[in-house]
């Protein structure tokens, strides 16, 4: 068995999930399945897609293989592994945990993560180019090294709140996955013995997002 699993599913069950109370006018009714994967043998890489450009519906996002329900899902765990098998090529996972279910601002959907863990080289994964423009790589101490990450103010029921931001090859990855990333960072910390960067504001504002 490998060590950072059984590290990492300790991590995941020990950290609170929140419930996220739906955005002002919308229902975040619509659930969606995600799969965090978490791959690798002596390092943990957590794993997202972008999308092309040419996609119809969010061209260039950077996101988490996932999606609504389909008929022959059991549970939206069973979605989030099928979108991945389509999406990446990743079978044969193992569904260490789960983060806290994040509302959407710009439609009614919710997203449901599920934190899968395999010994996989993510550089054997074979993605669907109909869906997938090229998988986005963040290996995780890394990320516990920086000294802080890129924060863009926005305030919720009358708080003042930092969005994180993350950089990858020229893009940004911002909203929902950015915090679902975040959460992935602090819940992991202890197996790490590492402290989640702490989120600094100045460089971005969400101009930068657009596009």
């Amino acid at each position: 068995m490998n060590a950072w699993r059984d590290r990492l599913a300790a991590c995941l069950a020990a950290h609170p999930r929140i419930h996220w109370p739906p955005f002002p006018g919308r229902t975040n009714d619509l659930d969606a399945g995600i799969l965090v994967p978490v791959l690798g043998v002596d390092e943990p890489t957590c794993v997202l897609t972008e999308r092309p450009r040419a996609m119809r519906r969010h061209a260039g996002e950077i996101c988490f293989p996932g999606g609504r329900m389909e008929p022959g899902d059991r549970d939206l765990e069973a979605t989030a592994r099928r979108e991945a098998e389509e999406e990446i090529g990743l079978r044969d996972v193992e569904v260490i945990g789960r983060l806290s279910d994040i509302p959407l601002m710009t439609s009614d959907h919710r997203l449901h993560p599920f934190v899968a863990f395999a010994e996989v080289d993510p550089d054997t994964l074979v993605p669907n180019p109909d869906e997938v423009a090229r998988l986005v790589r963040y290996p995780l101490r890394a990320l516990y090294a920086a000294p802080s990450l890129d924060g863009i103010p926005w305030v919720h029921e009358g708080e003042r709140r930092l969005a994180p931001v993350f950089e990858t090859g020229g893009r940004l990855l911002f909203g929902a996955t950015a915090y679902v990333l975040y959460e992935l960072l602090v819940a992991l910390a202890p197996a790490f013995d590492a402290q989640p960067p702490a989120l600094r504001e100045g460089r971005y504002d969400w101009s930068d997002t657009f596009g």
